[in-house]
Order: C-alpha cells, then structure tokens, then sequence
C-alpha cells in the first residue's frame, strides 16, 4: 500500500531523500498545472514551460525548508497549495511593473459576426480562456483556479487562503461569470447556448 503524504514527510523529516523523491513525484504535476494559472493563465504566458518549472522547484524548495514545521493535523494538500499560491504572489510582485493583459481590444473583437468556429480554431480558444483568466483580479483568479485546476474543496480551500468558505463560493461563482462575460464577448460561446445552460 503506497504511503501517505504524511507519512512520506515523517519519512524525509527523518533523513529519507527517497521520500522527497516519491513527494515531488506526486505532486509536480498538479502542483505546476495551477501554478501556471495562478501566476498569469498559462505556461505560454510564462515564458514557455521555465518559469513554471521554476516556480515549482521554488514550492518544493519551501517543502524541504519548511519540513520540520510541517504539521499532520493539517491536509498535506492544504499545506502545499498555500506554499504554491503564496509562490504565485511572489512572482506576481515581481512582474508588476509589466502592464497588466488587456481584457479585450478592438482587434481581439474584429470578425465578431463571424461564427466562433470560422474564428477561433482550438489553439487561439484555449489561449482566449487563459488569457481572461488571467485578467481576473487575485482575489477571484486564486479560488476558481484552487477549485476547478487543483480539485480543491472549500473547506480545504479556506485553509489555503485564509478566507470563509461562504466568501470562497461568492468569489468562484463572480469569477465564472466574469469569464462568462468575457467568452460572450470574444465569441468563445454564443449567447443563446449560454442562456440554455444557465441554472434555473
């Protein structure tokens, strides 16, 4: 039976580098795959894949730092993703003297009587999504990102970010309809499609 997470960080806070070995394993992926959200939509916004690499090895840098504070009461999960959002801000600190993305402008509208297929082929989706992701201001980008790309409950969510549960839904449910707006805009959905899958 493969061993807990905790039980790994008990094994590696007693000298075990394989343990960290079998950690990183686990995590890398997930841990990278909201990163790139958290710190400006995507690993194409990031430089290619370096920088998220970088930040990655960054959280499990604090994992190693921060291993004889680790505490088991607490979800290893909770403790690894307020590593990686607090990773996220760093980085967005440092990047703040570049102009924030443009939510939209007149040439992202242009062909917008053209039918979103003859638009916009999966490539240019995709990166409209990151894109207004990315425009969402940290408060919103930070839960919707926790629970839709790292699977991550409110509960747990709370533990995070340090924010109440029922602040944590509000946030999420304003951040979908931002980026519903915003696909509404760049053509990525037709209204009456959006209108159909609105929860009565």
């Amino acid at each position: 039976m493969p061993s807990s997470d905790h039980e790994l960080m008990e094994r590696f806070r007693r000298g075990e580098a394989a343990a960290l070995e079998e950690i990183v394993r686990r995590w890398q992926g997930k841990v990278a795959h909201v990163l790139a959200r958290l710190a400006g939509g995507s690993a194409a916004s990031l430089n290619g894949h370096a920088d998220v690499d970088d930040l990655a090895q960054e959280v499990f840098l604090r994992v190693v730092r921060g291993a004889e504070r680790y505490r088991s009461d607490f979800a290893f999960s909770t403790w690894i993703y307020r590593i990686a959002v607090n990773v996220a801000r760093d980085y967005l600190r440092r990047r703040r003297r570049r102009p924030p993305p443009s939510p939209l402008s007149e040439q992202d509208l242009a062909g917008a009587s053209e039918p979103p297929s003859a638009r916009l082929d999966q490539a240019e989706t995709a990166r409209a999504v990151e894109e207004a992701l990315a425009a969402l201001p940290e408060e919103l980008r930070e839960p919707l990102v926790l629970r839709q790309f790292g699977e991550v409950s409110f509960s747990e969510m709370a533990g995070v970010l340090s924010v109440p549960e029922s602040t944590l839904k509000a946030r999420v449910h304003s951040a979908l309809l931002k980026l519903r707006g915003e696909f509404l805009r760049r053509g990525i959905v037709d209204r009456e499609t959006s209108e159909r899958k609105e929860p009565p």
